[in-house]
């Protein structure tokens, strides 16, 4: 039982506070900028135009512009108390409110809200900062100022409290917000992409000049901070984790099979010497892949843990030992590695002396995380900085600390226009698509009729299955070239069976290889394809070729394999695999964003289709999709847009969460879609894909009445013909099977809490009958399967999604293979 009340913290993002009836213990806490000028700051402001939504029986919603707050100060623990009662005579209301115009075409006539030209204001002192509670017809909101003059360095009363309270029906309702004032010589701001491939930072710092300070931005080397906090000093070409001309450090971790005193209540791998995220090539080998498992992708590991099951390790404690899977160990090894990046960093970028530290870390996540997934996030790394502010090493150095989560795909819709790359336009609709190597991300974000810096989600979706599903079809089409090109296919197709098992280190070096040819891919002509297969039937080592390479035991070797690879030039889409998944990237994508497109009002049109992330280095997926959005969806071309340089369509992400003036949804990622019962006929080409093209309910999408109002915090569905949801490509269903019932079942709005979404019951007038939570689907179906598995490549193989093992091949001539074993040697 509780209220959401809808705040705006610090004109950059949004915070939907719960209010319940027992306050809690743990508080959020937000990390203010002081300014550098004599000038103004809003510590905190509540829009009149929303409403105070309930999740209690028999309540209805509170127009926030019913709701009067009166605050008082208690100097002896800086704490506001900010007390909201209801009158229903506050503010005149026509039929739209001023919210709602300016999501509205201004060529439409619009009747704006009448208000009473009342305010009403509090003013209280505490330090140096003057605090002015202002509560007025559109808005309530707390502004700081200085009393005197800008401070020259970190000031004493740097902490205030907000504690709100609601009194409803003879109960309280409250809860509690901390935010820390901090000067900029003590202000430090860390952007991390933690990738699927590789992984970036960025910090924003204030720096002396003269008497003032001035904010810049740098991107760090994360690999040679990460090197330098280890005391490593070997060169950089030495590491599988360098990537060579970037800032990256490439996401390549190990994790000991046998781990000393480890209890499932730690919340890091404390021996260093059984989590290693800095490996050298001549370390590569089977010592190392006998001790230690190769994690598969920690951002999917997050969404999907239930997978990596078939990773076993041991927790051992003295004599008794523990079987574990990297499902229960998912969380330490992220936060392990989380630490080690955020170490690197303050060894870096803070002095040794210096004190009382303000940070703002801010992480990019994927948009199939759920929100519960966004919240495990932000717990890991809070839990990171707790225990670095219990370390003697960092003792007195952090003062407080913020953390935000922003999507990826709003990330770099941010960068891309903050950046100059291309002008922003008021009353538009955007398209963003980031396809990076593990999951594909895509927004529709909106800007206000009046202010282009005013803007609303429309749509975040995204799902596994991008750079790597490619990388994976190359895989397959190189097993299915060897095999039918094999001396003895049955026995090649068997070595290939078994490769699951095969040692990771030539693994990577495999990977490596088809990194490579994906830049040397034709698919052009019969001409091309007989050039590139006369060279790879070429291709020796010693005697062994790719077509003997599983005549004897002695060369059914993954290592002969990687060697003669390495001595092959160009590459043929063998079998249709790369044509496929660029066929099943491109049109999961376009399926998922069509039915939000079908919804926008007409009036409002796109102004650009953004497209970022490495995926889009291969050319033929970035053709693909281009095909398919004008044609498809009839975008003209000019539309399309992306970074002008190559090493921009990773970094843009990062540039998108240093922009000032826009206000983001931190703990929202994934937006819901109610799934309809009712089927759109999928269209048949006549191939038979091997990967699904897409979701079976995504075929579902096209029927969508409505969207999710992101500024309502709202999806009414007057018909609900099915209670399944899709949220971050994940399904949903509601829990209370009373939602079946439709003669109970009047209208179900569909509302975001910081616990999950909840479905609500309303009646006609507008009360609440009832609520239930969402569960979600527990098993993975086997389409997302189809997706997952192939993005964990190289550190997972799974035979049982290798099409290419599952062709017929012809039964072995026994007259051939006895005239071979009486070759010699």
């Amino acid at each position: 039982m509780k209220y959401i009340l809808p705040l705006i913290i610090n004109r950059r993002r949004t915070n939907y506070l719960d209010l319940k009836n027992r306050i809690s213990q743990e508080c959020e806490s937000f990390v203010i900028e002081l300014p550098q000028m004599d000038n103004p700051f809003t510590i905190l402001s509540i829009d009149k135009s929303k409403s105070m939504q309930a999740l209690i029986s028999h309540a209805s919603d509170i127009p926030i512009h019913h709701i009067h707050f009166s605050v008082s100060f208690d100097e002896t623990d800086s704490r506001f108390i900010i007390r909201l009662s209801t009158s229903v005579d506050s503010v005149i209301t026509k039929e739209d409110s001023e919210e709602e115009n300016d999501w509205k075409n201004p060529v439409k006539n619009q009747v704006k809200t009448q208000k009473k030209a009342t305010q009403e204001h509090s003013t209280f002192v505490a330090g140096q900062i003057k605090y002015t509670c202002f509560d007025n017809a559109s808005e309530f909101n707390i502004i700081g100022s200085y009393i005197d003059h800008v401070p020259e360095e970190s000031i004493e009363n740097d902490w205030i409290r907000c504690q709100f309270v609601f009194e409803s029906s003879h109960k309280e309702y409250q809860s509690e917000l901390h935010f820390y004032l901090a000067h900029g010589s003590c202000f430090h701001h860390f952007g991390l992409d933690f990738g699927s491939e590789s992984s970036q930072l960025k910090v924003s710092s204030y720096q002396p000049i003269g008497h003032h300070y001035q904010r810049k931005t740098k991107s760090k080397n994360l690999f040679e901070m990460v090197k330098d906090f280890k005391g490593m000093t070997e060169s950089n070409h030495d590491f599988i984790q360098h990537e060579p001309n970037t800032d990256f450090i490439k996401s390549i971790f190990f994790l000991k099979k046998k781990l000393s005193n480890f209890s499932l209540k730690d919340k890091f791998i404390h021996n260093d010497d059984e989590l290693k995220y800095l490996v050298q090539k001549n370390e590569l080998n089977s010592t190392l892949t006998s001790q230690f498992h190769q994690l598969s992708n920690l951002k999917l590991a997050h969404k999907h843990g239930e997978i990596l099951r078939f990773m076993d390790f041991q927790s051992i404690q003295g004599e008794r030992v523990r079987s574990l899977s990297l499902d229960d160990l998912k969380n330490q090894a992220y936060s392990t590695i989380l630490k080690s990046f955020i170490e690197a960093t303050l060894q870096n970028v803070i002095d040794e002396d210096s004190r009382n530290n303000y940070i703002r870390f801010t992480i990019l996540v994927p948009n199939i995380y759920s929100i519960h997934e966004v919240a495990n996030t932000k717990a890991v790394i809070n839990d990171i900085f707790n225990k670095l502010q219990q370390t003697p090493g960092y003792e007195g150095q952090i003062r407080a600390w913020e953390v935000v989560t922003v999507s990826e795909s709003d990330a770099a819709f941010l960068g891309y226009f903050d950046q100059g790359m291309h002008h922003i336009n008021p009353n538009k609709y955007y398209i963003i698509i980031d396809c990076g190597k593990g999951t594909t991300d895509f927004s529709i974000i909106q800007t206000s009729s009046n202010n282009a810096k005013k803007i609303k989600s429309l749509y975040r979706n995204g799902f596994a299955g991008a750079g790597n599903l490619i990388s994976y079809a190359f895989f397959e089409a190189m097993i299915d070239f060897v095999i039918k090109n094999a001396d003895n296919p049955a026995e090649t197709k068997a070595f290939f069976q078994a490769i699951e098992k095969s040692e990771k280190a030539q693994m990577n070096l495999i990977f490596e290889k088809l990194e490579s040819l994906k830049f040397q891919y034709s698919n052009k002509s019969n001409t091309t394809q007989r050039v590139v297969e006369n060279n790879w039937n070429n291709a020796k080592s010693g005697d062994t070729t790719l077509k003997n390479l599983a005549n004897s035991e002695i060369t059914a070797t993954v290592h002969n394999l990687a060697l003669l690879l390495e001595k092959v030039d160009g590459f043929y889409d063998w079998g249709g695999y790369i044509e496929n998944a660029c066929e099943a990237i491109t049109a999961n994508i376009i399926e998922n964003i069509k039915g939000v497109i079908n919804n926008i009002d007409k009036n409002i049109s796109c102004d650009g289709i953004l497209l970022t992330g490495r995926g889009f280095l291969f050319n033929p997926l970035l053709e693909k999709l281009k095909g398919r959005l004008t044609t498809e969806l009839a975008f003209a071309p000019d539309l399309i847009k992306m970074p002008d340089e190559a090493s921009q369509l990773k970094a843009i992400c990062l540039d998108g969460i240093f922009t000032n003036g826009y206000v983001i949804h931190p703990e929202l990622v994934g937006f819901p879609i109610h799934i309809s019962t009712k089927k759109q006929t999928q269209v048949s080409d006549g191939s038979k894909p091997k990967f699904p093209a897409f979701f079976d309910f995504i075929l579902r999408l096209a029927n969508m009445q409505d969207n999710y109002d992101e500024t309502k915090n709202s999806y009414r569905i007057d018909k609900l013909d099915s209670l399944k949801f899709l949220i971050g490509n994940t399904l949903y269903t509601v829990a209370d099977n009373i939602f079946y019932d439709n003669k109970w079942v009047e209208s179900v709005d569909l509302i975001f809490t910081k616990d999950g979404f909840f479905a609500r019951n309303i009646d006609k007038d507008n009360k609440i009958i009832g609520y239930s939570n969402l569960i979600q689907n527990s098993a993975i179906d086997n389409v997302t399967l189809q997706y997952l598995i192939p993005s964990l490549f190289p550190a997972k193989i799974d035979t049982d999604y290798i099409q290419a093992l599952k062709q017929e091949v012809p039964e072995p001539d026994e007259e051939l293979a006895t005239l071979i074993s009486l070759l010699p040697d």
